[in-house]
């Protein structure tokens, strides 16, 4: 009688084995609101991995970076038009995939797909991406119609090009919401997100007390319409500081460590190569990072003071500092060289020429200071998001361009701030403006393209770097998450979960 009691007990365990669960941690900063997660605002990267799972968008991205559709069955341009002035006008149709139902039981239709869309023109920090969009209309409930128009003069194939750029922009950043449901109480959709993703939004709530840590928790979509997708019952995310991961890792609490900073990867694997108890990887991906100028700054007028910034940057010394998450962009990567020549100077670091021209430049024509520069230096601010690894970059250059005669003031912004500076183009106040471009440069949206037409210096090439647990413990305490033995996250757009075994 005891020994059945005891098998009972052992087969009930067996059945409860989370083996159809994983545990991610994403980014060591804490979410602190739903409004985070909003889905029609850009804030972190790590947060958009979170998103993806929940909404689906028209396209989709491949593990190649290249798009398929997704909720659109299919589209195409139905009209076409390009003037002398090389204004380029589309009317591109798209049939919705019929059979989608949100989380909630109602199905999708062209009005939830048109809602959406038109809602991420209005967008803060996402509007400029559908500049290229003049309208978005639903004629019946299965297919939507959108008109795009957009000058390219130094485009080469402008309806290829305008046609595959959209279509990019709807992969990456156009998440389908219900539009009843935001048309009602917007606080409700947002604390409890409603989608047509391979995972319903389930809780958040605190899972480290002491530590005052919370976690997003996102359970199986039974009725997706992938119908062979999600393979995994439940997904968890984490936000971890970087002292907990080995502990979490080894003992098979936590699955992937996915986008950690450049600092923190490297200390981890460091500490992993004596101990061996996760896999860390790196995959290259779309993201060149840029030193701008803002073509308001009063001292990059000169030609003489672009040039000498251009000599004073040691782009080397800048990619070892982040380890080996970042490389020198060489070869196709010089992208913005080869698209604005003018504009991206390949010069040689050369401290010490930089030096001599920014001091003739501090010297006006009887060879006495100038007035406002007596102390011999040029006062110049740097936009940067308030992140680790751009911080520690912005660090670097101060250290870099302060012999050479620029003293940088450096003026960080929370990620929503900076991205929405970054969508209005609101440079006035700053002389030189980090930028990172993450996405397939052949395709850049109009706003960056604008924005990189200033000119500056491509930096590095960053790589989304990532750490998978080994462990395949059994005990009586089952491991909480399942090991990641494959994992290749895309080399544009935020990661997927819904195929991963």
């Amino acid at each position: 009688m005891v020994f059945n009691f005891f098998l009972l007990v052992s087969l009930l365990g067996n059945l409860a084995h989370p083996w159809g669960r994983i545990v991610v941690s994403t980014g060591s900063r804490d979410i602190v609101s739903m409004w985070q997660l909003e889905p029609h605002e850009k804030t972190f990267p790590h947060l958009d991995d979170i998103r993806r799972q929940i909404y689906d968008t028209l396209y989709e991205f491949d593990e190649k970076g290249n798009v398929k559709e997704s909720l659109a069955e299919s589209c195409n341009i139905s009209s076409y038009n390009e003037d002398i002035e090389n204004n380029v006008k589309i009317i591109m149709n798209c049939r919705i995939r019929p059979g989608v139902f949100f989380h909630d039981g109602v199905e999708l239709t062209s009005r939830d797909v048109a809602f959406s869309i038109n809602r991420l023109k209005t967008s803060k920090t996402l509007s400029s991406y559908f500049d290229i969009m003049e309208n978005c209309v639903a004629p019946n409930n299965y297919s939507v119609t959108f008109t795009l128009k957009y000058k390219t003069p130094d485009v080469i194939s402008p309806k290829e090009w305008l046609y595959e750029r959209f279509k990019r922009i709807l992969a990456k950043t156009g998440y389908i919401v219900r539009a009843r449901y935001f048309e009602g109480n917007i606080n409700w959709a947002i604390e409890y997100p409603v989608g047509t993703g391979p995972f319903y939004f389930q809780d958040w709530k605190i899972w480290d007390r002491d530590e005052g840590r919370s976690q997003i928790i996102l359970s199986k979509n039974k009725s997706y319409w992938k119908k062979e997708y999600p393979k995994l019952d439940q997904l968890i995310f984490r936000f971890l500081p970087s002292a907990m991961w080995s502990e979490q890792i080894k003992k098979g609490f936590l699955s992937l460590v996915l986008r950690p900073t450049a600092m923190d990867y490297e200390l981890f694997n460091t500490l992993n190569k004596n101990h061996d108890i996760a896999k860390t990887s790196k995959r290259l991906m779309f993201s060149y990072q840029y030193l701008l100028f803002s073509p308001y700054s009063k001292n990059f007028q000169s030609r003489d003071l672009k040039r000498a910034l251009l000599n004073s940057v040691d782009r080397v010394s800048i990619s070892k500092s982040l380890g080996s998450t970042a490389m020198i962009n060489s070869g196709r990567a010089l992208y913005a060289s080869i698209v604005f020549p003018e504009k991206f100077h390949l010069l040689k670091y050369s401290p010490k020429e930089a030096r001599e021209e920014v001091m003739y430049y501090l010297k006006d024509k009887k060879n006495k200071p100038k007035a406002g520069y007596k102390k011999g230096y040029i006062n110049i601010n740097i936009l940067v998001p308030d992140r680790a690894e751009e911080l520690l970059v912005a660090e670097e250059l101060r250290r870099q361009l302060y012999p050479v005669g620029f003293s940088v003031k450096i003026n960080k912004l929370s990620s929503e701030n900076y991205n929405i500076a970054l969508n209005k183009k609101a440079f006035n106040d700053y002389d030189l403006i980090l930028y990172s471009v993450d996405e397939n440069p052949n395709y850049l949206t109009p706003n960056v393209r604008d924005i990189l037409s200033y000119g500056g210096v491509q930096l590095y090439q960053r790589s989304l770097t990532y750490i998978l647990s080994m462990s395949d413990t059994e005990s009586s305490m089952e491991p909480y998450s399942i090991p990641l033995t494959e994992f290749m996250p895309p080399v544009e757009g935020p990661v997927y979960f819904f195929d991963t075994e």
